[in-house]
């Protein structure tokens, strides 16, 4: 059991420490019923090829993946997701972006991000939402830099960007007390949706200005620590589509008709039934046919934890190491994070993110 929310934060740094000093080389390519439902007539027909990662994705090419064989100048700037989530970002901004709408990323930190959507779009006007407060943990984000726990890493997110800090708006502080105000939203990063709040605020305050077949990438999908995502998209499932997507945490969707202006209730996660979250949570880890439905059951696992479910949460946590897959994926976090979740809240301590 790790001892202290504290240990928690290093140890999850740790895990997703992906070759954080500088990237390789690049390749040359080779070749190569709470919610409205939108109007049946706007309806895509279901996906049905299988990538390495879902089960059913729509393809961007002829072939799955075409992100990996483009060749451009990757930032070398340290980064919490992977290579294959770098060039992703930079194909899919490169080859869907219309210049309908800005592009907002939620938790860009150190700034690769950034540069890779901005160098794939340069027509684009980017909004950056951060708090950019350092801690210990994210000290191998900010090389040669000597900074104190407290103190705003946002200037070195603005030289990591500087050759497109014209067209980044910064928007810094508590997530859940910014407004949109600057018209429609073509394509959006997630990687701040550490809380239900959080989440919430997305869908209610940005998410209905996005543009028809707008881009919604969810970093923390493949992750058993954000449950809300699995459970806003599936209470959603009529709305979104899914898209060849990258390794990593991430899991892209495109809209397939614009949300309505409330699409989650205020109050949603507090007041949804415990086995309708569930029935939603199953449908979500069935969409993958590997090691990463593993991580959507554990998501389960904390979502049973924090609704006091202790002993069901117990049991999934015994389940999964038993699945065949567990071996292809890293699960020791996710693990013991739960395990602190079930001991926490039996406790009556509130869920705080990491």
């Amino acid at each position: 059991m790790i001892d202290s929310l504290a240990a928690f934060r290093q140890a999850l740094f740790r895990r997703l420490q992906r070759g954080f000093s500088q990237y390789p080389a690049l390749r040359q390519p080779q070749p190569a019923p709470t919610s409205p439902k939108p109007a049946a007539g706007t309806r895509l027909p279901p996906p049905a090829v299988a990538t390495f990662k879902l089960g059913a994705a729509y393809l961007f090419d002829t072939s799955p993946q075409p992100w990996r064989s483009e060749a451009w100048t990757r930032p070398q700037i340290p980064s919490m997701i992977g290579i294959d989530e770098i060039d992703f970002l930079h194909y899919l901004v490169r080859t869907q972006y219309s210049k309908q709408g800005s592009i907002i990323e939620f938790g860009p930190l150190g700034g690769a991000s950034t540069c890779a959507l901005a160098a794939g779009a340069p027509e684009a006007t980017l909004h950056a939402y951060d708090f950019w407060t350092y801690h210990e943990a994210l000290r191998d984000y900010f090389p040669g830099r000597r900074l104190r726990p407290g103190q705003s890493v946002l200037p070195a997110f603005l030289e990591n960007i500087r050759p497109f800090r014209d067209r980044v708006r910064v928007h810094r502080g508590d997530l859940t007390r910014q407004r949109w105000g600057s018209g429609p939203i073509e394509i959006v990063f997630v990687d701040a949706a550490k809380t239900p709040a959080s989440l919430l605020h997305m869908f209610r305050e940005f998410f209905p200005s996005l543009v028809p077949q707008g881009w919604i990438l969810w970093q923390d999908y493949v992750s058993a620590t954000c449950p809300w995502i699995h459970l806003a998209l599936e209470e959603l499932a009529d709305y979104f589509e899914y898209w060849d997507s990258p390794e990593g945490g991430t899991v892209v969707t495109r809209l397939k008709c614009p949300l309505p202006r409330e699409p989650l209730p205020a109050g949603y996660f507090e007041t949804l039934p415990l086995e309708r979250a569930r029935a939603h949570l199953a449908r979500a880890r069935d969409r993958f046919p590997g090691w990463e439905a593993l991580d959507i059951w554990l998501a389960e696992a904390l979502w049973l934890a924090l609704a006091g479910c202790a002993a069901e949460s117990q049991n999934i946590l015994k389940a999964v190491p038993q699945d065949s897959r567990f071996s292809q994926g890293s699960f020791d976090y996710d693990l013991k994070f739960i395990a602190h979740w079930i001991e926490a809240t039996s406790a009556g301590k509130p869920f705080t993110a990491v």
